[in-house]
Formats: structure tokens, sequence, C-alpha cells
């Protein structure tokens, strides 16, 4: 299955189209696959961040729409469309939790083409909520900052691993888990079971680059291990059932490409209680993101986005790092600091970290701790990644704490304010407390 249900025009003759009055169907549109046009053009040092696809855009419809009439819209713009594409997992428009996007690939101009369809320039547009231009980024060497010693052990049995489903639910976007490591993650189911009835071939998560069920960590520097590592590594401070949900967002360098963020995204909070958002891309005052938006309004009252807020010691206020950079009450952004309360009461803010008084939300320690994976090195791996991953944690334990009663963003935020440790740092973020 692929991360994006391709629904491909290929093999359908696009002068046909042009010439037929015949209503293009869902049966009609083949499986076919795509290569990744998207390049990336982002040198070291550099806060743009990304680089727009030459001829994809993300098109989403407002709530309500049907079939037919998407079917009517395809049909009207079929001679500029190469393919269209929907996240797997979401087959079913209807289907709950699945946000109603689809990326079109096109043989025009994305933008030209964009500028077509929001202007609603006829009837069949008026069912269109929002366009963007495609993506890609690289939350890469210059916004992880760690090691790149890692060598994972491709453990295939990942089946021994998947626990059965009781407990706090916590998913994180990157670049996978190198699941089969023993030294760091045990040998005790840990992970959670996604398989259903309609998906009984999923074991845990799922890989939204390679488009297949393998979530194992290929990067170099084992970044999604070394972040699930320190949720585990929290998490033993507070005794509790959990899972881990792994969701594959991240190419082995560390790449992203947007569409596959949104897919894996709404999959992390339908699945889970509590989502970890080590990545990131930067933008300005126009980089709106409206469909990534959509996607969190849905679960503003009850799932909590944490999200590393970079680290290029930048001030976010003014360069938007996204998704922390995010104002929504669901969306946590973290800061990083030199270390912990306890190691050192007046430690500051790390040098690499960003912060901004109004774009991030707390501070964090940075360090990868488990000695498997550089924790007893100096300097260990370090990152507002792994700031975000230990409140990520902090957070899965408050949920557990409160049962089955309900929990909203304020609450949570009440929490960490009313927990953590107040501390005068150099730089600022809202809160200025450090959470351990």
């Amino acid at each position: 299955m692929k991360n994006l249900r391709f629904l491909g025009i290929l093999a359908i003759s696009i002068l046909a189209f042009s010439c037929t009055d015949e209503l293009l169907t869902e049966s009609q549109l083949e499986v076919v696959q795509l290569e990744n046009d998207i390049t990336q053009s982002r040198e070291s040092g550099e806060l743009t961040g990304i680089s727009y696809s030459s001829s994809e855009i993300v098109l989403l419809y407002k709530e309500g729409t049907t079939l037919d009439q998407k079917i009517n819209l395809r049909n009207k713009h079929a001679a500029d469309i190469r393919q269209i594409k929907k996240c797997a997992r979401c087959d079913d428009p209807l289907e709950d939790g699945c946000s109603p996007f689809e990326v079109w690939d096109l043989y025009v101009d994305p933008n030209e083409k964009k500028g077509v369809l929001s202007d609603g320039s006829g009837d069949d547009e008026e069912i269109i909520k929002a366009v963007e231009v495609n993506f890609s980024f690289e939350s890469g060497p210059n916004t992880i900052v760690t090691d790149a010693s890692f060598s994972g052990s491709n453990n295939t049995n990942i089946a021994s691993l998947i626990a059965n489903n009781r407990g706090i639910i916590i998913a994180f976007l990157d670049t996978g888990i190198d699941y089969g490591n023993a030294a760091v993650f045990g040998t005790k189911p840990f992970l959670h079971d996604t398989s259903d009835s309609k998906y009984p071939q999923l074991h845990s998560g799922f890989n939204f680059v390679n488009n297949t069920i393998n979530v194992y960590d290929d990067s170099s520097n084992g970044h999604g291990t070394k972040t699930a590592s320190v949720i585990t590594e929290q998490l033993k401070k507070t005794p509790m059932d959990y899972e881990l949900l792994p969701v594959k967002v991240l190419d082995k360098n560390g790449k992203g490409k947007y569409s596959d963020i949104l897919c894996g995204l709404q999959f992390a909070l339908r699945e889970a209680d509590v989502v970890n958002a080590s990545l990131g891309w930067y933008g300005n005052a126009n980089s709106t993101h409206p469909i990534f938006k959509s996607i969190i309004s849905r679960y503003e009252q009850d799932k909590m986005i944490i999200a590393s807020g970079g680290n290029d010691t930048s001030n976010n206020d003014g360069t938007a790092h996204y998704p922390s950079s995010f104002i929504h009450s669901n969306v946590l952004g973290i800061a990083a600091s030199k270390n912990s309360y306890a190691e050192n009461p007046n430690n500051d803010i790390a040098d690499y970290s960003n912060y901004g008084m109004t774009s991030l939300d707390f501070f964090a320690n940075g360090s990868v701790t488990h000695p498997a994976l550089g924790g007893n090195l100096y300097p260990s791996p370090r990152g507002t990644s792994f700031a975000a991953a230990r409140v990520t944690a902090i957070v899965a334990a408050y949920l557990d704490a409160m049962g089955t009663g309900p929990v909203t963003p304020f609450d949570v935020r009440n929490y960490l304010k009313n927990t953590g440790d107040p501390v005068l740092f150099s730089f600022s973020v809202s809160y200025d407390i450090l959470l351990d």
C-alpha cells in the first residue's frame, strides 16, 4: 500500500479527457507509482528550510464534499493532472479522522494551478477550502544536533514486540525506530498494535516515506531511535503502562515531504493519545499552512502535539519554525536547556536552541542520556528534538495519572506550568519554566 494512494490518470489518454463528457469514476483511476519530484536546495546555515515542488499541489476539500463533486472537479482539470494521490489508512473519505485532502501531480505550473483553484473560478471550485504547493524540507544536519555514529540491528521480528494495547499511546513522527535494539528498549513488547480487520497486515505504525509497513530507522544518525529512547528513559521515572507508535515521515537523510507529514500526522492523531513531532521547517508570515492547521484543529480539544523548536539559535518569533510555531492550544513548542534542573538549577538555554516569547512554550534538557546511543559521550547527542521527546513523556505520564477523565490542552499547560521549575534564561519563551 502506498502512503498516498496513487490514483493515476496515466492509463487513460489525456486527450480523451479533453474531448469526452464521460464521468471519470474512482474505479477508472489505476494505482501507479510516482517518483518524488521534489528536490532539496537547502544549504547549511540557511533558515529557509524548504524546497517547493515543481509539479505538486495539496488540495483540501470543504467538509461535506461528496465523491461526485470531487470527480467533477478532477474531470474539469484532468488535462492538467498526471496523478491524484491520497493517504494510506484513509481510503474511505468518510473514515473517522481523515482530513479530506489529496495531492495533484500536474503537467502545469503548480503555482498557476493553485491560483486558478484558489480563485474559485467556477461552481466546481467552490468545494475547495485550501490549496498549497507541496514542498520538502531537511530536518537534517543543521537542525539535528547529534552524532552520526548510529548502526542499527534490523530486527525483522517486530511481531514479538507488539504490545496488547493498553496504557497511554505515544506516537512520534520521525525517521523510524530500531525496535530490535534490546540494549535500549529491552525485549518486552512496547509497540502499539495498529492492525485491524481492514489492515491486518500492519504491525505497528506506518512508513509514509517508503510506502510500507516497515518502520525501521534507516537514518545514519538514528534520530528516531534516539527520540524514542528519550521518551522511554524519561518514563522510567513514572511506572505506567504505555506503548510507542512509530510513524516514519523522514527518510534516511532526515528529509521530509509536506504531504507525507500531513498523512503521518493525521494517522498519529487518530491512533495515539499524545504526538511527538521532533522535526521542522522554517517559514514566514505568509507560510500559514492551512491544511496542516486544519488537521490540528480537528483535535484541538483533546490531543497534544509536542514539537521541537529548532537548533539554529534563531528567534522563532521572527522566522517561524513549523510545526512548533503554530499558535494552537494543542501545540507545544519546546526549546532546549543545557542541563536538567537537578544537575544545575542555574543552567541556561542551550547555545544551539531556538527561542521565542510567543512561538515557543517551555524548556527541557535536550540531551540523549542512554549510553548505548551516545549518552555517555561528551558532548552527548543533543537537540530540541530530544527536549521535545522529554516533554512528550512528561505529558504522557500526566495523561496516565488523570485516568479516563477528559483532559484538555488547557489542563496540560497548567500542569506543566505548575510542576516545572522557574528558571531565568538568557533568552525567553512563553513560560520560562524548565521541565524535568
